[in-house]
């Protein structure tokens, strides 16, 4: 905690009470004290007796019922200050107008040194009064506090006196007090116990040990009936800090950044400090105090008349602050000052301490952040007793008023009378510190656009005047997007449902609410990743949206409905019994229904479960794993079916391809059947080679049309996409039991006897002989076929490209047996006729 200057001279007088035998002196000493240092005009000390609150003492109430209205109600000009140092009761402390906050903490000060002095009085008083509690007594208090005879034999002493000697209290006993606390070999110098034993008398003063600690020290003798001294009983307390902070005032009255005159109230210089000599450029302190601060410290120009107002303000105890323009006598310059005047006690008299603060350089960044204020690209405004007084361009363009229009309007109104209640709230605990973060609200500007804001608020001065500095920045774009991340945050992006950590939500708050009973359907998109293998995942995210269009359409308002996994949806049916929920479950399979009407060529297959707790005494995940479990059932039940549909529309968007005409089927399977005959493969391997020479290109389904169709060589990158056919085909059969028997001779069709092929390198006869016949079947077909990208061959042209690529593309012997089969005109010409 920091205290200026004349905070210091008060707290340096606050600190010194004589400490008077009688409470009546004391009350006295604590009324004169009080209106002197802090302007106090009444007070009263209240202790507790029994519970009760006794008045110990009153200064300045003239009845009965202002004393008890004060205490009730302090108002602003009252200060309450609750004991609790070994005491229960109160203070109160009235000035003669408003306390701020700076002289709350005097006053607080005040309160506890009159606090302590209370303290030690009861304490000394009980030591009197009563000997069977002086061991209670000891014990509970910080103070230093011996008995002892009169040839200084300590008797007893409390527990901080044996602390301070580093021993236990009874091992003090008998010992000498000089010894024993302060290792002298003699009583101290000027002993107040020494002295008390003389006059017989209380007496006090400072002890200074060796080690150089210092103890304020009181001495009360103890008489018999017949006034003989007995002994003495010793309170001292350490005083070291205390006497250091006197010495230490001193330096800080010549080290502080104001400089400071001490005036008399007539105006004559009694005292100045380093810094004043540094500002004012005077050589010495007694040059210094011969001057006159209006003739000789003052500007020609300054009102001296008004100066005289200030002056007569402060002697009458008003602390007037104010900018001055002050003068250097040496140079006769001018700089600008900030002047603040106080009555205080100086030498134990009345004086007028006077701080003067250069603010040269204030004035300067004052100026600047006038120019600031007029173009910063934030929004800046001054409110004074809630009306605009001053705004800047920034703020202007913001709301669409002009400075004229906003000038004396009311600053709430243009905040969104929803949001003005929290924008007051907000604003008045910033203003007291209690929050550093800026808020935000909405404004309606002139021409009616809503926008959101943020802002911070400050108090300052401005013109003589307390007022509000604001600080606003458009921050509607930055809302916005806020909003689209926490829709982001509790949504599916792809099927714009809430997504899982939304469900889980949804199912914890369901759970203890009142909205029993509570079904649970869960729906499983069947075949998606067989749909995203072979077609791609953008034929598979149509199926998922086309799920949750007819889930969101089929159910309530009230439901929830949610994509809780990559093929997965959940729906939360309030209120909703076993009966309602099934009948909802059955318009949903009537929705995918005509929706598979609509879409043959990929049709829609969805499994489905659904359960229903009737109270909070099933929790909803239990309910949720016997839909899930419902739903598996009924998946492992359609699996099939729903694959073979799936392959079904597959081979029938495969027939639309141009890339495979019924006439081109019908070829290879004419040409592959010949020459598998030839190669005497059993009935088995004919149908699987003549369904192969059907289907065997399945897997293209998935390639797209720009790459399929595409009038020009692939680049690699196409290729990459192109080769992967084989295995999409593959996955295909796989899913259908009609085409599961040759998915593996759909895999290898690509593959090459040299092992160059793909995707899986197999060479010579490692690959199976109805994929080596195809590759020569299929290769003579498509040279000898028009394409997208090329007219097609003669029959020669291709029988002589076939035999050059025997032993590397092809099996050189299947080569040697299809060219003895094509190089008779009949069978080219019958095969011509079967695909016709």
């Amino acid at each position: 905690m920091s205290f200026d200057v004349a905070e210091l001279l008060t707290l340096y007088e606050i600190v010194n009470f004589s400490f008077p035998e009688r409470y009546e002196e004391l009350i006295q000493e604590i009324a004169e004290k009080g209106s002197r240092l802090l302007g106090i005009r009444r007070l009263a000390i209240m202790v507790d007796e029994g519970g009760r609150l006794i008045c110990l003492g009153k200064w300045g109430f003239r009845k009965g019922e202002d004393f008890a209205q004060r205490i009730t109600d302090p108002g602003e000009n009252g200060f309450v200050y609750t004991m609790s140092h070994g005491l229960r009761g109160l203070i109160f402390l009235e000035a003669s107008a408003r306390i701020s906050g700076r002289e709350k903490r005097l006053f607080n000060i005040f309160a506890r040194r009159i606090e302590d002095v209370i303290a030690l009085k009861q304490m000394e008083s009980k030591i009197k009064e009563s000997e069977r509690e002086k061991k209670t007594i000891l014990d509970s208090i910080l103070e230093l506090l011996i008995y002892q005879d009169a040839e200084h034999r300590i008797m007893w002493a409390n527990t901080s006196a044996a602390k301070y000697a580093g021993k236990r209290s009874e091992e003090l006993t008998g010992g000498l007090c000089y010894e024993t606390l302060y290792r002298r070999k003699e009583p101290c110098a000027g002993c107040p116990v020494a002295s008390a034993l003389k006059t017989g008398v209380p007496q006090e003063g400072l002890v200074t040990p060796l080690e150089g600690k210092q103890f304020f020290v009181r001495g009360y003798p103890v008489k018999s009936q017949k006034g003989i001294i007995e002994g003495i009983v010793e309170v001292c307390f350490e005083v070291t800090e205390r006497i250091q902070a006197e010495e230490a005032f001193r330096t800080i009255f010549n080290s502080v950044h104001d400089a400071i005159f001490i005036h008399e109230p007539e105006g004559k210089i009694l005292d100045v400090n380093e810094t004043m000599l540094r500002m004012y450029g005077i050589a010495s302190k007694e040059e210094a105090v011969k001057l006159s601060i209006a003739r000789d410290y003052s500007s020609p120009d300054s009102p001296l008349e008004q100066l005289r107002e200030w002056w007569k303000k402060a002697v009458e105890g008003e602390s007037p602050r104010f900018e001055w323009k002050a003068r250097r006598p040496v140079d006769g310059t001018v700089f600008d000052a900030e002047v603040c005047l106080k009555k205080i006690t100086f030498a134990g008299k009345e004086a007028i301490l006077a701080t003067v603060r250069d603010i040269t350089a204030r004035k300067r960044e004052e100026e600047l952040l006038r120019s600031i204020f007029g173009h910063s690209p934030i929004g800046m405004y001054i409110v004074s007793k809630g009306r605009f007084r001053l705004v800047n361009a920034q703020f202007e363009k913001l709301s669409g008023y002009s400075q004229e229009e906003l000038i004396g309007r009311e600053a709430l109104s243009l905040v969104y009378p929803e949001d003005r209640e929290a924008v007051r709230r907000n604003a008045v605990r910033m203003l007291k510190g209690m929050a550093a973060q800026p808020y935000d609200f909405r404004i309606i500007t002139k021409h009616g656009e809503i926008k959101w804001v943020e802002e911070t608020v400050a108090s300052l001065q401005h013109e003589g005047q307390r007022v509000t500095l604001g600080n606003i920045m458009d921050i509607t774009e930055k809302k916005r997007f806020a909003q689209k991340l926490e829709y982001v945050s509790l949504h599916d992006q792809l099927t714009g449902l809430y997504n899982r950590a939304y469900f889980e939500e949804q199912l914890k708050r369901l759970g203890k609410s009142n909205k029993y009973p509570i079904s649970i359907i869960v729906a499983d998109v069947n075949g998606l990743k067989l749909v995203n293998d072979t077609m791609g995942h953008q034929k598979g995210d149509k199926l998922l949206i086309a799920c949750a269009q007819i889930l969101k359409k089929a159910l309530r308002p009230s439901d929830i409905v949610a994509r809780v996994g990559g093929d997965e949806f959940v729906a939360l049916l309030p209120r909703t019994d076993e009966a309602t929920g099934s009948n909802i479950l059955h318009q949903l399979r009537l929705s995918i229904e005509r929706y598979n009407r609509k879409h043959p060529q990929l049709p829609l297959s969805v499994s489905f479960g659904i359960a229903t707790a009737y109270n909070s005494e099933e929790l909803l995940k239990q309910t949720y794993r016997r839909a899930d479990d419902l739903m598996y059932r009924e998946k492992l039940y359609l699996g099939t079916s729903a694959r073979s549909k799936i392959v079904n529309a597959l081979l029938a968007a495969l027939s639309e391809r141009d890339h495979l005409t019924e006439g081109h089927g019908r070829r290879l399977q004419h040409l592959c059947r010949i020459l598998g005959e030839k190669m005497g493969l059993s009935r088995q391997q004919l149908a699987n080679l003549s369904l192969l020479a059907q289907v065997h290109d399945i897997g293209k389904v998935g390639i797209p049309d720009r790459i399929l169709f595409k009038k020009g060589p692939l680049t690699e990158e196409e290729w990459e996409i192109m080769r992967q056919h084989p295995e999409k085909g593959y996955r295909i059969a796989l899913a259908s039991p009609d085409l599961a028997g040759i998915a593996d001779l759909i895999l290898k069709h690509h593959e090459k006897w040299d092992g160059s092929g793909y995707p899986l390198g197999l060479k010579g006869e490692e690959i199976p002989i109805e994929c080596r016949i195809l590759a020569i079947a299929d290769a003579f077909d498509a040279m000898t076929s028009d394409r997208p990208y090329r007219r097609a061959k003669t029959v020669e042209e291709a029988l002589e490209e076939i035999r050059r690529c025997a032993g590397t593309q092809f099996d050189p012997k299947l080569v040697e047996i299809f060219l003895q089969v094509i190089l008779t005109k009949e069978e080219v010409s019958k095969g011509q006729k079967v695909a016709n």
